[in-house]
C-alpha cells in the first residue's frame, strides 16, 4: 500500500483557523515559520482512528535503533500551547511556568481540537482513545493475562508502528512555591516515552503540591495509562501525538 504523506505549514501563531486541511498554525515558540512533514499512520483497523507518525514539532520519525533528538518533538505543559522546549533546540528550556495549573484562566481546553497545538483537523486523544492505544499496544511478555498469541503479535506490531519517542518529561521539584522558585527545571526519565491525553483526571483533583492531574500515556517498562506518582501533574511538560478520525 502506498504511504500517505501530508505537508503542513507550521507558523509561529496559535492555532485559530486553517485555510485548508493541509495547513496548521500552532505556536511553536520560535517566532519563525518553518516546514514540518508528517506521515499519517493508518491505525484505523487497530484503533478506529489515524495517528501522526511523530510528536508535534518533531522533524523526523523516531528510530529506536538510531535515536535522534530531532524525533522528540516539543514539550508542553497541559493546556498550554506555547512549548517549554523545542525539538530543534536540544538544550534550552524556556517558557516553563513553575506554578502552572489547569484549568485556569489562561489554560486551553484541549478536549476541543481547535484549542490544541495539533495540525488543523487533528486533535489530542481523549481518555477513551488513549485507553484504546494503551490496551491495543500492550503485549503480555510475562504471561500474566490470557492474551492469545494472535493478540500478543498484534500488540507488538502496533507498538512497533507507533514508534513512541523516548522523551522523558520536564518537571520541577519542590513541595511549595518557595522551594520550586529556587529549584532547577530538568528532564526526568529521558529513556521513557510520554504523551499527553486531552483529559484531566477527575478522581484526583489535586496532587500533594496542589497541581491538577491529567491522564498520560507512559512507556517506561510497559505501555500504560493512568496516574502514577507525580508523573501526571499538569505542571510537568511532555510531548503531544495527534490523531483524527
Amino acid at each position: 500500500m502506498k504511504k500517505k504523506w501530508f505537508l503542513f505549514t507550521v507558523a509561529s501563531l496559535l492555532l485559530v483557523s486553517c485555510k485548508s486541511s493541509d495547513e496548521v498554525k500552532p505556536d511553536d515558540g520560535t517566532g519563525t515559520p518553518s516546514w514540518t512533514t508528517y506521515e499519517v499512520l493508518d491505525t484505523k483497523a487497530e484503533l478506529g482512528f489515524y495517528m501522526l507518525d511523530r510528536n508535534v514539532g518533531a522533524t523526523e520519525k523516531y528510530n529506536s535503533k538510531a535515536p535522534s533528538k530531532a524525533a522528540i518533538g516539543n514539550y508542553y505543559q497541559w493546556g498550554k500551547n506555547t512549548p517549554v522546549k523545542i525539538s530543534a533546540d536540544s538544550s534550552s528550556i524556556t517558557n516553563y511556568d513553575k506554578e502552572w495549573n489547569a484549568p485556569s484562566a489562561s489554560a486551553k481546553d484541549w478536549s476541543k481540537a481547535e484549542n490544541t497545538p495539533c495540525p488543523c483537523g487533528w486533535r489530542i486523544p481523549n481518555l477513551v482513545e488513549m485507553k484504546k492505544i494503551t490496551a491495543a499496544a500492550w503485549a503480555d511478555y510475562d504471561g500474566l493475562t490470557d492474551q492469545t498469541e494472535a493478540e500478543f503479535n498484534a500488540a507488538k506490531a502496533l507498538y512497533s508502528k507507533l514508534a513512541l519517542a523516548r522523551t522523558g518529561y520536564i518537571r520541577i521539584v519542590g513541595a511549595d512555591s518557595t522551594a520550586r522558585a529556587a529549584a532547577k527545571v530538568g528532564v526526568y526519565l529521558p529513556k521513557a516515552a510520554y504523551i499527553w491525553s486531552a483529559a484531566l483526571n477527575p478522581d484526583t483533583p489535586t496532587s500533594s503540591r496542589a497541581f491538577k492531574y491529567a491522564y498520560t500515556l507512559s512507556d517506561n517498562y510497559d505501555i500504560m495509562l493512568g496516574k502514577k506518582g507525580n508523573e501526571n501533574e499538569v505542571n510537568v511538560a511532555m510531548p503531544i501525538r495527534c490523531i483524527k478520525d
